[in-house]
């Protein structure tokens, strides 16, 4: 009776994982942005000291309280290359501590891939939300990504459910990854009247992933 509930039960989670990589999903997986030079030479960044990088005019610095400083310009597929070569290892180090993260509450390989169509299918529609300019960005950041977990998704893709986690964590509770502090100032609050938005990215996965602000 019990070796025919776990296959009852397994057979129940293929027909399930079948089912959500057909319902759009597919779409969504192989979507790029639509930039011709998606694939050019990556930029190559100068060290100037231990905590400080730069390319052309776009730099990466360590301030004095332990904050890093980064500043880019350029069009935004150049703006995410930028950001990926100068800050390539921090990228690296918030993914891998991430998806550890993740991988620590789902612990088996199985339910792991079942997790990973279960995001998929949430996220089937995000990329139809996301403007041009923040792909070719994103893009260009994900060319530096790990490829670890790739059988997760891929690079880019993996990059845009990143952007989308706080929402991912309130679909998955038991996670507990949730919450960023956030304001805004429009009108005579701000020196030229417009909106100012801001985030403070507090949103908490573990100590590891909070030491590099």
């Amino acid at each position: 009776m019990r070796k025919f509930l776990l296959h009852h039960k397994v057979f129940y989670l293929l027909f399930l994982g079948l089912l959500l990589q057909a319902c759009g999903v597919k779409k969504s997986l192989n979507d790029l942005p639509h930039k011709t030079e998606l694939q050019k030479p990556l930029p190559k960044r100068i060290k100037i000291a231990a905590n400080h990088f730069q390319i052309g005019n776009n730099s990466l610095k360590k301030n004095d309280s332990g904050l890093w400083e980064l500043y880019v310009e350029g069009n935004p597929l150049e703006r995410g290359y930028a950001i990926g070569s100068l800050s390539e290892e921090l990228i690296q180090k918030q993914e891998r501590v991430f998806m550890d993260k993740i991988f620590e509450h789902v612990n088996s390989g199985s339910y792991q891939k079942f997790l990973s169509k279960i995001i998929a299918w949430y996220n089937r529609k995000l990329y139809l939300h996301v403007n041009e300019e923040f792909k070719e960005e994103i893009y260009g950041i994900s060319r530096y990504n790990l490829h670890t977990y790739d059988e997760f998704a891929k690079p880019y893709v993996r990059s845009l459910y990143l952007h989308g986690a706080h929402d991912i964590g309130h679909a998955l509770q038991d996670l507990m990854l949730v919450g960023c502090t956030s304001f805004a100032a429009w009108d005579e609050k701000t020196s030229d009247g417009q909106l100012l938005v801001g985030r403070n990215f507090d949103f908490y996965a573990g100590d590891q992933f909070s030491e590099e602000k």
